[in-house]
């Protein structure tokens, strides 16, 4: 086995896991937010909901593409091998 499939190998069970996480860790970061800066801005917060949301959908476009990238261009030119 050489050392790109046991990279593989420690990583691809690493993004899985990250994946059904995901879900949940965007609900902790909403309740968070909404906690900290929604109490202390009152009506200012939601003027700048759509600033939040913005940034939300944002990161998760950015996470898909991590996803993405790391699961199909990476094994393409030879980085990582995520196929089973």
């Amino acid at each position: 086995m050489s050392q790109l499939d046991r990279v593989s190998v420690i990583l691809k069970p690493i993004f899985k896991r990250w994946e059904k996480l995901h879900i949940g860790y965007n609900l902790i970061l909403a309740v968070t937010l909404l906690l900290t800066h929604g109490v202390s801005m009152g009506r200012d917060f939601i003027y700048l909901a759509p600033l939040w949301l913005a940034g939300a959908v944002a990161a998760n476009i950015r996470g898909l593409v991590l996803s993405i990238t790391c699961e199909y261009f990476f094994p393409m030119i030879g980085i990582l091998r995520f196929n089973e």
